[in-house]
C-alpha cells in the first residue's frame, strides 16, 4: 500500500516586486520539482506565501496559515528552499521547528535535503537556524561549506573542519 505525503511549500521574499516572476515563484517552483522527485511526495498546492515580508517576525500570514493547517493535521511534511525563508530569528527557527517536531511533521529544506526529523537531525537544523541571522551559513566564511569541498587551508575531517598546520 502506498501512503500519500501531503506536502505544503512555505516561501517567502522580503520585498516586494513588480516583476511577473517573483522569488516566492522561483521558490514554489524548486520546491515543486523536489516533491515531484519523490514518489508518493503530493503538494496539496495551497499558497503559504509571504511576499514582502520580512523575517523578522512571526506574524505573516502564509507563515500563520501553514501553521494553522499543521496544527489542524493537513500538512504532512514542510518544504521549504532555504532554512532562512522561516524566519531570520534564532528564536522564532525554534520555535518553529520544535512545533513541527511536535506534531511531527518534517521540515525538508531543499538546498539541504539531509535534515529530517531524527535527533541527531534536528540538533543540525537547530544550529544551522543559528546561523539564518546573518542571512547565509557562516560555515562558508570560514573555509567549509556544509556538505561542501573544504576551502584551501582547512581540511575536513568526518564532521569537523580543522585548519590544516602549516600549511
Amino acid at each position: 500500500m502506498n501512503t500519500i505525503i501531503r506536502c505544503a511549500i512555505y516561501t517567502r521574499q522580503s520585498r516586494a516586486t513588480a516583476q511577473q516572476f517573483s522569488s516566492c515563484d522561483a521558490q514554489r517552483e524548486a520546491c515543486a520539482a523536489f516533491i515531484g522527485a519523490h514518489p508518493g511526495w503530493c503538494w496539496n498546492e495551497r499558497p503559504y506565501d509571504d511576499e514582502g515580508k520580512s523575517g523578522e517576525s512571526l506574524q505573516r500570514a502564509g507563515l500563520q496559515r501553514l501553521l494553522q493547517d499543521v496544527r489542524a493535521g493537513a500538512i504532512d511534511r514542510v518544504v521549504v528552499h532555504r532554512l532562512d525563508r522561516l524566519s531570520r530569528r534564532l528564536v522564532d527557527c525554534a520555535t518553529i521547528l520544535s512545533e513541527l517536531q511536535e506534531r511531527r511533521v518534517p521540515l525538508v529544506v531543499v538546498t539541504s535535503p539531509e535534515l529530517g526529523t531524527s535527533a541527531m537531525q534536528s540538533l543540525m537544523a537547530n544550529i544551522l537556524a543559528s546561523f539564518v541571522v546573518d542571512g547565509e551559513l557562516a560555515l562558508g566564511q570560514f573555509g567549509g561549506v556544509a556538505g561542501g569541498v573544504a576551502k584551501v587551508g582547512w581540511r575536513s575531517s568526518c564532521a569537523r573542519i580543522c585548519w590544516r598546520r602549516g600549511g
